[in-house]
């Protein structure tokens, strides 16, 4: 898994990827300071870690970015406020707005 893999998993699963790679600054948290954790990749090492009044400190070294994605992934996925979501639940989700949208229009009409 690489770090967009791992933001499209965590916004599928979570709903954000509350996690911040300076590589990729479009994706994820958007900046360190917001992140709940951040990948830091230097000299061949994958940092993770948090930042706390600009200071970033490690919580653990991986030496590859795969081994660093998969342990954010885990951590955020355990501390998690609301439980991941799976696919089964996701349809019958969406099924259930689809139907409730289309009452609505059928009672109110469409937006004009």
């Amino acid at each position: 898994m690489d770090y967009p893999e791992l933001c499209a998993t965590l916004k599928r699963e979570l709903g954000a990827a509350s996690v911040f790679d300076k590589r990729f600054p479009v994706l994820g948290a958007g900046d360190a300071e917001s992140a709940s954790l951040v990948i830091w990749a230097h000299d061949g090492v994958f940092a993770v870690g948090g930042v706390d009044r600009g200071e970033f400190t490690t919580v653990h070294e991986f030496a590859t970015e795969s081994a660093a994605c998969e342990y954010v992934l885990d951590a955020l996925r355990r501390n998690a406020t609301i439980p991941p979501e799976t696919d089964a639940e996701r349809r019958a989700s969406r099924a259930v707005t689809g139907h409730y949208t289309a009452t609505l229009l059928e009672q109110f009409g469409a937006p004009e």
